[in-house]
């Protein structure tokens, strides 16, 4: 059964972003990384989570306020194309924001690169 809140590629939403132990969680924002059509009839999304530790490394990509489509960051911060989730719509706490189309493929490059 799908939940009724739609997300769309490129959203930024706010959600219990475990750490990797899976032990303990804090609330993060991640960007939704799954295709419309699949976020349409499914009800789990794949995302990747921002960090507002703007280290650089590899598979991460800054993000700054000039990145969003629409909403507001509050923090200079950085989507680690690495930290890949699955997780079900009706977790996501709020959406936040929208990166823009330059970021989005920004996004899809990197994960290119990790992918291949």
């Amino acid at each position: 059964m799908m939940s009724g809140t739609q997300y769309k590629q490129g959203d930024v939403i706010l959600i219990p972003l475990p750490f990797t132990d899976l032990k303990e969680a804090k609330q993060r924002p991640a960007v939704v990384i799954s295709n419309d059509a699949h976020n349409s009839k499914a009800d789990d999304i794949v995302i990747c989570g921002i960090t507002p530790n703007i280290k650089e490394e590899e598979y991460s990509i800054l993000l700054e306020q000039k990145d969003m489509q629409e909403g507001n960051i509050h923090f200079l911060s950085r989507i680690k194309t690495d930290k890949i989730f699955t997780l079900h719509k009706e977790i996501v706490k709020r959406k936040l924001g929208k990166v823009n189309n330059k970021m989005l493929d920004s996004i899809k490059k990197d994960l290119t690169k990790l992918l291949t």
